[in-house]
């Protein structure tokens, strides 16, 4: 590149130019932190960057291709501390979702394993019952067959009023413990008479008029929603009344101050829902939990094994039987069999 003077004569050539301001700018950017240096044929520092005028004695020398130069780089010794401090959060996290993955495996196990304990035991409490129903209720039905019997003769001997008050509080009692007895028999044996397909709207019409009187007595409205078909599922005509008077009595019994109680049938596929709902005082979380344990109930006079034979009942049916609630809002239960083409 000729350079001019005055009158155009030249004065000089360039034959090389450099862009020392590209050079440093592009060497911080690949390099910021090191202390850098270039030198010409004659060790002169043409171009320092950072601290590169004064090097310290631990340097890399390389030459520069095509060019008498060289570079000259100091190596910075490494701070092992700063290395381990800004590395060390790579190991404590993986320490970490480790040991949040271990700690959730062993509470999905442990529950898991309460789980299967509770289970086991509802399961040893039921096995319990029907041992005892097998061994001893026909024992205990023989007995109470003669002891009715004598009540009922003494019943016509003795017909002072206050001896005939006596009489029905025994018959009562007898009555109670041969009710007790035929639920241990149920759940002995749920399945021990033969299965036939029964019509539920059939069912559901005998049993309204029991339904529609015991709610009369607690001042109680009672609905029917059952479609105008009939409804053929497999089972035991009998023991499916028990059940259904069963969840009407302990919904019309929820609601002493009257309400609404409503029996639907609502086929859904392969498959027919009967839900009784009511809107009686309802159960807590902690009782619902419980609610098909044996011999768990809230009722004075109650057994605590009408549920668990109606849940046996609706097994045997191959159905299954669900219960929600909410206090002071009332309760539904669901009971789902499958339909019969």
């Amino acid at each position: 590149m000729p350079i001019l003077g005055q009158h155009n004569r030249l004065d000089a050539i360039i034959t090389a130019y450099l862009r020392v301001d590209y050079l440093i700018n592009l060497t911080k950017m690949l390099s910021s932190k090191e202390n850098i240096a270039i030198m010409n044929g004659q060790k002169e520092t043409i171009l320092y960057i950072n601290d590169g005028a004064t090097l310290g004695e631990n340097v890399i020398n390389m030459p520069i291709d095509r060019l008498p130069w060289s570079i000259m780089v100091e190596l910075v010794k490494p701070n092992i501390w700063n290395i381990v401090k800004a590395n060390i959060w790579i190991p404590l996290f993986f320490i970490l979702i480790f040991h949040l993955i271990y700690l959730i495996m062993i509470l999905y196990y442990q529950r898991k394993v309460r789980k299967e304990e509770t289970k086991e035991n509802e399961i040893q409490k039921l096995e319990l019952v029907g041992n005892l129903a097998a061994s001893s209720a026909h024992e205990i039905r023989n007995p109470l067959t003669g002891i009715k019997g004598l009540i009922q003769l003494l019943s016509e001997k003795h017909q002072d009023q206050k001896d005939q008050l006596y009489f029905s509080i025994i018959q009562k009692e007898i009555a109670r413990i041969n009710e007790i007895v035929s639920q241990f028999l149920i759940l002995g044996k749920p399945t021990a008479q033969k299965k036939h397909n029964m019509n539920l709207k059939m069912i559901i019409a005998e049993l309204n008029p029991l339904i529609i009187s015991e709610a009369n007595l607690y001042n109680v409205k009672y609905i029917e929603k059952v479609p105008d078909e009939d409804i053929y599922v497999l089972g035991i005509a009998d023991q499916m009344k028990q059940v259904l008077l069963n969840l009407t009595k302990n919904a019309l019994e929820a609601m002493e101050n009257g309400g609404q109680l409503e029996l639907t049938v609502r086929p859904i596929r392969s498959n027919v829902l009967i839900s009784v709902t009511d809107n009686g005082i309802g159960m807590s979380s902690r009782q619902l939990k419980k609610i098909f344990e044996p011999f768990n109930t809230s009722k004075e006079s109650g057994t605590g094994l009408g549920l668990v034979v109606c849940k046996r009942i609706i097994e045997s049916f191959d159905g299954e039987i669900q219960i929600s609630s909410r206090e002071k809002k009332g309760t539904r239960v669901n009971i789902i069999l499958p339909l019969i083409d």
